[in-house]
């Protein structure tokens, strides 16, 4: 039994030792457990914490990438809406060179149906000037018709009146009574005023008339050396069609011609446009409000050897609004004056046509259709004189001295820098069936340039080296003509300088655009 509880509590303590040492070796685990879980738990915060640093690290770095990439991507669209610009430049540019042919082509069938038009204008404009001076020739015929009767009957009682004074005089003589007609012929038979008289002898005939006898101190009046010129009378324009205030415009066209013609000093121009002022004045001399000798100036006007008439056609100002293809916003205006002029110069002896033309005129004009009246009137003027002046005077070269030749021609004619044509005269032509001398052979010999000018003559030089003129040279062997510009081709000229210009423009704008890329 002793054996039995022995042997139970060896077993109770072995058991308690078993137990005890499984607890032990539990807890041993358990602590080793514990201690492999809080390193697996701190190791895998650490794998946490780096994945969780890596994670960021890429996400900055994917962030960085992306702003980098929105950068490139907005750099690329940046180029290719330049190269898009550029492509769409060189289309437009291609298109242009495309469009230029057919655009010269364009202009050119517009050019001949312009021309087919202005032509039939032209002949019904024509035809409504001659009807119109038809009509105005009837009219003038009638009013002269009744001017006629007029003065006849003014006439009639003139003489009425005469015949009564002449009757009173020879009655009651009390002082001189004279009609204004009576001394017109008085001044007309003695050539001139009486600026003293002495009585010789005085009678009574059987009709009645007292005649006297005198002797008289005649007043003469002598015309200035400058009447002995080819005598010119402008008379004023008729405006047919025009913009703006027509009666300045043939106001500047005549003053402008008249100023002209003047300063040539090789024509006497006679005054047509104040006759009224003219008259009125020369009435204070036989109302006898002036002294009597200056009756020596009556009678002795002159009259014109050719007259210069014209019309104008057509003057008008227009604009021109032209946008450049590579700018849209950008335009360029110009403004002109277009004038067309008709021109004739008629001998007033025999009606003939001495000269006879017709100018056009295109130029660049601001401020509207009256600044450009002022601007256009005197280029009118000059080309009119040019052709009158060249035609019946042409400028001569009147002595040459080394390199200068000295023209008989000064004023308003030349200016500084001009160049013209040098020509060399030779024998005359003859016209086969007329047998009149229609010109002379002329050689030309270069060109000149004005290089001084003065109000009788004007020193020129030629452009050419080693022209020498002075060989044989005799004055009046060398003339000068204008040179003749041809208006289309000055006019494609201007125009190939604006598109050279543009040109320009735009190569400069393609560069910048290059230069931004």
């Amino acid at each position: 039994m002793d054996q039995r509880a022995r042997a139970d509590r060896k077993e109770q303590r072995e058991i308690s030792r078993a137990d005890t040492k499984e607890r032990s070796e539990i807890n041993r685990l358990d602590g080793k457990e514990q201690r492999d879980i809080n390193r697996l738990d701190g190791k895998e915060q650490r794998d946490i914490d780096r994945i969780d640093k890596k994670q960021a690290m890429q996400s900055a770095s994917r962030d960085k990438d992306k702003d980098r990439q929105n950068e490139l991507d907005k750099l690329s669209l940046i180029g290719i809406q330049k190269l898009e610009q550029l492509a769409k430049y060189n289309k437009e540019m291609s298109k242009e060179r495309e469009t230029s042919g057919q655009r010269d082509r364009n202009d050119f069938k517009e050019q001949i149906e312009r021309d087919r038009i202005d032509s039939k204008e032209r002949q019904d404009r024509d035809r409504a000037e001659t009807k119109e001076r038809q009509d105005r020739d009837r009219a003038e015929t009638k009013e002269r018709q009744d001017r006629d009767r007029a003065e006849s009957k003014e006439r009639v009682g003139q003489s009425r009146d005469e015949a009564k004074q002449r009757t009173a005089v020879a009655n009651t003589y009390d002082g001189p009574q004279y009609t204004q007609s009576y001394v017109k012929k008085l001044v007309d038979e003695t050539r001139g005023g009486v600026k003293t008289y002495q009585i010789l002898e005085k009678k009574k005939n059987v009709q009645g008339w007292i005649e006297v006898k005198i002797r008289a101190e005649v007043a003469s009046f002598e015309l200035p050396p400058e009447a002995s010129r080819v005598r010119i009378a402008v008379f004023p324009f008729k405006i047919f069609n025009a913009q703006g205030d027509k009666e300045k415009l043939q106001r500047l066209l005549n003053q402008e011609i008249n100023n002209y013609f003047v300063q040539t000093r090789k024509f006497a121009i006679l005054d047509r446009s104040y006759l009224e002022e003219v008259a009125k004045e020369k009435s204070k001399i036989l109302d006898g409000s002036a002294p009597a000798i200056e009756m020596a100036k009556i009678g002795n006007e002159i009259s014109a050897d050719f007259i210069i008439v014209g019309s104008v056609e057509d003057f008008k100002t227009e604009k021109t609004v032209t946008k450049v293809l590579t700018d849209e916003s950008t335009k360029i205006t110009r403004e002109s004056a277009i004038l067309n002029l008709n021109y004739r110069v008629l001998d007033v002896t025999t009606k003939q046509i001495s000269n006879s033309d017709t100018i056009k005129l295109k130029i660049s004009a601001k401020g509207g259709a009256s600044e450009a009246m002022s601007e256009i009137a005197p280029r009118v003027a000059r080309n009119l004189g040019e052709e009158v002046l060249f035609s019946i005077y042409p400028v001569l070269v009147e002595k040459i001295d080394g390199p200068d030749l000295y023209l008989g021609q000064g004023g308003k004619q030349f200016k500084n820098g001009d160049v013209y044509e040098i020509f060399e005269k030779g024998d005359k032509i003859y016209d086969s069936y007329t047998k009149e001398a229609i010109g002379n052979i002329e050689s030309p010999r270069g060109k000149v340039q004005i290089t001084n000018v003065s109000s009788n003559l004007s020193k020129a030089r030629s452009t050419e080296k080693g022209l020498d003129l002075s060989a044989n040279f005799t004055p009046g062997k060398y003339l000068l003509r204008p040179i003749k510009v041809d208006a289309k081709a000055a006019e494609e000229a201007v125009f190939k300088e604006t598109k050279e210009k543009i040109d320009t423009q735009r190569k400069e704008r393609k560069k910048k655009l290059d230069d931004e890329m």
